[in-house]
């Protein structure tokens, strides 16, 4: 929902679009090794690298963007995602949510 109302706004939304509710979660994520100087090193920088979805429409040139940006770590998780779509900004969130633990 976040990547669509950050790229579809005009196009869609605007005209389809009343409201949109995005509540907090309702549970602490367990810290998994995520600490705030590794997420700043990688998901931190997603934004300025342009990089919005995992499996999105532009994958491959995505991929080869982020390794060359990001720390190996990142990159090796990158390679390995061979499932479904998923937004960074949702990963993003998990990950905060193990810092804040």
């Amino acid at each position: 929902m976040h990547y669509s109302l950050a790229h579809l706004e005009e196009s869609f939304h605007v005209n389809n679009t009343y409201k949109v509710l995005s509540m907090a979660p309702c549970f602490v994520v367990p810290a998994y090794g995520s600490n705030a100087q590794s997420y700043s090193n990688t998901y931190g920088r997603t934004d300025e690298l342009e990089f919005y979805a995992y499996n999105g429409p532009n994958w491959e040139a995505d991929k080869k963007r982020v390794c060359a940006a990001l720390d190996v770590a990142f990159c090796l998780e990158l390679n390995g995602w061979i499932s479904f779509g998923e937004s960074v900004k949702t990963l993003k969130h998990w990950n905060q949510s193990s810092i804040a633990g």
